[in-house]
């Protein structure tokens, strides 16, 4: 379900495919100063990922095989993008958002210019997506991928035009659930999770090669940075959420 709070003043899709959004009056949370802006109706299904950029929200509607593209001054939906497979992840850099799409013929990731709102190139990545990141410079665009026996990142270099990889971890049941670049653009963070447990891993970007990898346990959810923090948000059935 593509839900999410920001703070006052920026959008909050709602994964309900019949969502009734009119102009709602606030309705102020009991923590802090974060409020429920507008329930925006997108009703193609946007229960897959959702990213943000400088002008654009942009939700992938997997049921629908397709992208919503909302602008987020007005909050309003502004354009449906026919992806021609099921959209999993999605990343979004300046004006363009990178969407992976899985499909029964093949596996890619595509390039949407939030311009013109048209698909502009297609990389193909050999086997599933489940999870993206860009760099800061948008130069380039990290790939999560599994398959049967590992897991690994496909990094598209945009501006060359070309694909590599970097190897993350072997074994069965294995996942990339989230990937994170670091500001500077120096750090891959990727949480990996298998039978075993998860784990975060971290990848020196010029090198590919794994600088550290550090056990948390839950599986991992989300990544995120504050200065030189990372944050890592968890969540399991038997123990919760947590932050770390």
């Amino acid at each position: 379900m593509a839900n999410f709070l920001m703070p006052k003043g920026h959008v909050m899709p709602s994964g309900k495919a019949e969502s009734h959004v009119a102009d709602e009056s606030p309705v102020n949370s009991s923590k802090g100063d974060v409020v429920l802006e507008r329930r925006i109706a997108v009703s193609r299904g946007p229960i897959g990922d959702l990213a943000a950029g400088s002008g654009s929200v942009v939700v992938a509607n997997s049921g629908d095989d397709s992208v919503s593209v909302l602008d987020a001054g007005t909050l309003t939906l502004v354009a449906t993008i026919a992806m021609g497979g099921e959209p999993t992840a999605i990343a979004v850099s300046d004006d363009r958002a990178y969407v992976s799409v899985a499909a029964a013929g093949h596996d890619t990731v595509s390039v949407i210019d939030l311009g013109t709102r048209t698909i502009i190139k297609t990389y193909p990545v050999a086997f599933g997506v489940t999870a993206l990141a860009v760099g800061a410079d948008g130069k380039r665009v990290y790939a999560g991928r599994a398959a049967h026996d590992r897991v690994d990142v496909a990094v598209i270099d945009v501006t060359a035009e070309r694909v590599g990889t970097i190897e993350i971890g072997r074994g069965p049941a294995a996942n990339i659930d989230a990937l994170r670049v670091d500001p500077a653009g120096k750090r891959l963070y990727a949480a990996v999770t298998d039978a075993r447990g998860s784990r975060l891993v971290v990848v020196d970007t010029e090198t590919t090669k794994t600088l550290r990898v550090v056990p948390v346990g839950s599986p991992i959810r989300d990544i995120a940075h504050a200065g030189a923090a990372v944050y890592v948000l968890t969540s399991d059935r038997a123990v919760g959420g947590a932050v770390h």
